[in-house]
């Protein structure tokens, strides 16, 4: 559940979109952000049937589920047997997070991106400061005409930011492997140096393997050094390492540095 963690903040971030004094004073009594204004207060109160009054617990976490499904379907990720138990899961992070985690949501709230509402629906965009801090998302609730105000049921537009945050994970997931591999292929290469009084210029050479998806390559192999190259067929990062005359300028022997991924 780790990789859907930031999704559920965002969610009950969505959730307290109201709470900025300009929000409460431009709209109207009875209006889609009017009542995510009282979502707001229910969840500063902890009162739980308020929250619910407002707030579909068990469809929105459902919306977020798909979303992020379909995000991780995109990647290779998903695993669609598992959604009961995600909704389940999630239902119980928002409530969490709704009823103990108020203080650490309000700043990632960075206004409203327009709101529509067309007979019975809704759809309130609202801005939030993305993982990195330096960017911001948004995302769409989607609420209906309930008695007594609007409710929030789903929440809409998530997949292109999952996607984003799944595949910098699976980018990190990639730079760890080709670390791994290139230390220890310095391992390899000494072994090989101690039989041959020089450096092996191939894998072959070595009847070394690397994890699967990583290519390495053995560059300038000598009786002095040697340095490799090592990338992922699903990433976009770089990792290299040198030993001897053959490390980079700039760079510090047998240490694995890497690029940054290419966006």
């Amino acid at each position: 559940m780790s990789r859907f963690r930031l999704v559920l903040l965002a969610v009950v971030a969505l959730a307290l979109a109201s709470a900025a004094v300009v929000t409460w004073r431009q709209h109207r009594r009875g209006s889609p952000v009017y009542s995510l204004r009282q979502l707001a207060d229910a969840a500063r109160a902890r009162d739980r049937a308020a929250i619910e009054r407002y707030l579909d617990v068990g469809r929105t976490a459902e919306s977020v589920v798909d979303e992020a499904n379909s995000a991780a379907g995109a990647l290779g990720a998903a695993d669609p047997g598992l959604k009961p138990s995600l909704v389940a899961a999630v239902e119980q992070s928002v409530w969490t997070a709704l009823l103990d985690s108020l203080a650490t949501l309000e700043g990632r709230y960075q206004g409203l991106a327009g709101v529509e509402e067309r007979g019975e629906v809704a759809r309130v965009g609202v801005r939030i400061r993305s993982e990195d801090a330096d960017s911001a998302f948004v995302v769409h609730l989607r609420m209906e005409r309930a008695a007594g105000g609007w409710r929030v049921v789903g929440v809409e537009d998530l997949g292109p930011y999952l996607q984003a945050s799944l595949g910098r994970r699976q980018e990190r997931a990639h730079e760890t492997e080709m670390r791994s591999d290139l230390r220890n292929l310095v391992t390899a290469q000494e072994i090989y140096f101690s039989g041959h009084a020089t450096y092996a210029p191939s894998l072959e050479a070595l009847t070394y393997s690397p994890s699967p998806g990583v290519r390495l390559e053995i560059i300038a192999a000598s009786g002095t050094g040697w340095r490799a190259v090592a990338r992922h067929e699903a990433g976009t990062a770089e990792c290299r390492i040198g030993v001897g005359t053959g490390v980079p300028p700039g760079d510090v022997e047998r240490e694995v540095k890497c690029s940054a991924p290419i966006r």
